[in-house]
């Protein structure tokens, strides 16, 4: 028996090692966001990465939260981390940053992250640290709009970054998000951008779950819902316990549901026999039914065999993706068709960054599905043509020479003529340039005046150069309004010069169109009173306002609009309060007789199409 016990030694010390999984740091200090931290900490471990946390001390890290339940242990301190030993860094915000940077050590470990370009993910206040660094100028990212404030001598200042106000922004390796809410397709993203740089590759398959919650709590819904389940290129059908019976008539055909996994909760003891949840349970067996540790109990009292997930949150969630995807691979389950697009312009770095900008909120406004197309799918810089510095950068949706679905008849916009023979080699396309695409069925009638009213410096300028050229092609005479005159310069990078003041401005004729573009600047509450009372005093006296972004917000919190909706940046969404109107997640809308609110530079076609109305 010893001889044998020996000879099994003997082969296992001789055994290649498993692999070593790819290492992931977090940075955390107190009151980090809970949500931030939980969702993409979950989706890592589901995919397989071992998470380090550091914060500056080893040892629990408290949430900024009331309860406990949701604080972290920080396995390392700062002064213990080797930047070498990681193939990423994720920052969670909340409170946390600021709280890290009162170590340097946090700000150096950032740094050394960006110049070794290693994949960084900052969400929330989690980019103050990255641009403490000082090597963020030139970079495209987003952050929650308060760090203005925190932030404020950095924001106005020429190591500041160009500000995109989307869910997630991606520059190179570097991903940023902006407040709680974006924290699920943070995760999902992180995980991409780890695999491009030589991490875990994501399943290709897109398999479904239908997920049933007994009133989870926080946690589980981060690591099943919200966060590590989802971000494993995983499709959720989310069915609330009290919601079942409801849905389950809403939900149709379950022939493509993968498989299901039933969560611990509070409500777990009213999932009886008769209860509408089981009924969806068993109408989809044959399938892969998953559970928690009580939820599994509950179901086998009712006589249904359920696999086991395990105690771990991010691993239960890893072994629920691995189970749905093998599914999926054995349906054949049908991959979505690659978008078509009816117009594309090509870009190069140093493009006319104004006319591009607008024709593609003019194409859009004639219902064109219009495509951005690159040498890499990297952002690319336009050109301001008033300072002639780098401005208002565009992501291709493709490269040159990649595949590209094009309707026949499409028109293909050429900015450079290098571009000639890619766009001639685009069957059946259109090809003009720039020039000429401007050219084409331009009306002739002139319209009322616009004029564009700047907050100051950090402006939305991808709004401005969205519309400008759009209103100046539909015949109107479009000019700039600011505290003083002069040259402002967007959170972009485009210039503008206002020639009239508020102070100074004459009284708007009815027919006018104001537009407020929104934008980003330090202490604007106070410092912006002026602009918004001369905005409200135009719409009083008749004249059309067009609001995007923080400035549909800023409107939409006056009392004259209570219970009217406003399209604005979705940060806003909690901050109307009781007194004014409130948010509405649409692209764009008729706030009120006159008064159109959007989001952003995207929603500015459908703007511009409301004004048609």
């Amino acid at each position: 028996m010893r001889a044998i016990l020996t000879a099994v030694l003997a082969i296992l010390a001789f055994a290649p090692a498993a692999p070593a999984k790819p290492r992931v740091l977090m940075l955390l200090a107190n009151e980090f966001n809970a949500g931030e931290h939980w969702q993409p900490y979950f989706s890592l471990v589901a995919a397989g990465y071992a998470v380090d946390i550091a914060s500056p001390a080893r040892g629990p890290v408290a949430a900024g939260a009331k309860t406990r339940e949701l604080d972290a242990t920080a396995n390392l301190s700062l002064d213990e981390v080797n930047v070498d030993d990681y193939l990423g860094l994720v920052i969670p915000g909340g409170s946390s940053p600021a709280n890290l940077e009162k170590s340097p050590r946090s700000i150096g470990i950032c740094g050394q992250f960006l110049q070794k370009n290693k994949p960084v993910s900052a969400i929330c206040h989690g980019p103050r640290l990255l641009l403490r660094t000082g090597l963020m100028k030139g970079r495209v990212a987003t952050c929650l709009w308060k760090v203005k404030d925190e932030l404020s001598d950095i924001w106005s200042g020429d190591t500041m970054f160009a500000y995109i106000d989307q869910a997630v922004v991606i520059d190179g390796n570097l991903l940023t998000s902006r407040y709680p809410n974006d924290a699920g397709v943070f995760a999902a993203e992180t995980l991409k951008l780890l695999e491009s740089a030589g991490g875990i590759a994501l399943p290709k398959t897109r398999p479904t779950v239908l997920v049933i919650d007994p009133k989870s709590d926080r946690l589980t819904g981060w690591a099943f819902v919200w966060g590590g389940l989802a971000a494993q290129n995983v499709n959720i059908v989310h069915v609330p316990l009290a919601q079942a019976g409801d849905l389950a008539g809403k939900l149709g055909d379950l022939s493509d549901i993968d498989a299901v996994v039933v969560l611990d909760g509070a409500d777990l003891a009213k999932l009886t026999a008769d209860h509408p949840a089981i009924g969806l349970v068993k109408s989809i067996r044959g399938k892969h039914i998953l559970s928690l540790r009580a939820a599994g109990d509950q179901l086998a009292v009712l006589n249904i065999k359920a696999l086991m997930l395990g105690e771990d949150l991010g691993l239960a969630a890893g072994k629920a993706a691995t189970a749905a995807h093998r599914a999926a691979a054995e349906r054949k389950a049908v991959q979505a068709a690659p978008p078509q697009y009816s117009a594309a312009i090509a870009v190069e770095e140093g493009f006319p960054a104004a006319g591009v900008w607008s024709l593609r909120t003019r194409l859009e406004l004639e219902g064109r599905h219009v495509a951005i197309i690159g040498a890499k799918k990297a952002w690319v810089r336009g050109r301001d043509e008033t300072s002639g510095e780098a401005a208002l950068p565009v992501l291709p949706v493709a490269a040159f020479g990649e595949p590209l679905a094009l309707t026949d008849g499409a028109m293909v916009v050429v900015t450079d003529p290098k571009q000639q023979p890619w766009a001639e080699s685009q069957s059946g396309a259109n090809v003009v340039d720039l020039k000429t695409a401007w050219g084409l069925a331009r009306p002739g009638a002139k319209l009322p005046p616009a004029i564009i009213a700047i907050g100051g410096n950090r402006f939305d300028d991808r709004v401005v150069a969205a519309i400008k050229g759009v209103l100046e092609w539909q015949g109107r005479s479009v000019s700039f309004i600011a505290a003083k005159e002069g040259e402002y310069r967007g959170l972009c990078g485009l210039t503008v010069r206002a020639t009239q003041t508020y102070a100074q401005a004459p009284a708007q004729e009815k027919s006018a169109l104001v537009i407020a573009p929104g934008g980003l600047w330090p202490d604007a509450r106070d410092a912006d009173r002026h602009r918004v009372e001369w905005l409200l005093k135009c719409y009083d006296e008749g004249a059309t306002v067009m609001a995007f972004g923080f400035d549909a917000l800023a409107i939409g919190q006056k009392p004259q609009f209570k219970g009217r909706k406003f399209a604005c940046s979705d940060q806003a969404v909690w901050s109307f309060g009781k007194e004014g109107g409130g948010y509405t997640g649409e692209a764009a809308v008729l706030s009120a007789q006159r008064l159109i609110s959007a989001k952003g530079a995207d929603a500015a076609a459908a703007a511009l199409r409301l004004l048609e109305r």
